[in-house]
């Protein structure tokens, strides 16, 4: 089963707790929404927000349960995926040291690592990328550190 990098650019304007983020996910992409599956993982990262610009956090493990067959009205996109709350975790930002040096420490399946540094980050998570198996075993790792919420 695959898993995806993702980015919430805007979780600091939607969201006024962590722990109210729950665990579906909404996109645009209609090619990437096609191709997920039960059991597949989406990492999901935001910035550091005002109190950290410049830096990085991983907001959660959304666990796909399954995809919503029919489309929504969501600010976010119209396709649905379904996260199965059980096995999923959201992890509290504020509680976090700056996650940029292991996002540049991931090669992703493309083999296209991230170069940028600080906030431009950002420009290279624009897109979702699929994660190699090195990479799952490193986001792993580091998520076992975190304290879930």
């Amino acid at each position: 089963m695959p898993d995806y990098l993702v980015y919430w650019q805007s979780f600091w304007n939607d969201v006024d707790d962590p722990a109210e983020v729950v665990h579906d996910w909404y996109t645009k992409n209609e090619t990437f929404y096609n191709q997920i599956e039960r059991g597949d993982n989406l990492w999901v990262v935001v910035s550091g927000g005002q109190a950290s610009p410049g830096e990085w956090r991983l907001l959660q493990r959304i666990y796909v349960a399954s995809r919503d067959p029919h489309l929504q009205q969501s600010q976010y996109g119209p396709y649905h995926v379904i996260g199965d709350e059980q096995q999923g975790k959201v992890f509290d930002p504020s509680l976090q040291p700056d996650f940029a040096p292991l996002l540049k420490k991931l090669r992703f399946a493309s083999g296209n690592r991230i170069t940028l540094s600080g906030g431009r980050i950002g420009q290279a998570l624009q897109s979702i990328r699929r994660l190699s198996d090195s990479d799952v075993v490193l986001l792993r790792e580091y998520a076992e550190m975190l304290k879930p919420i």
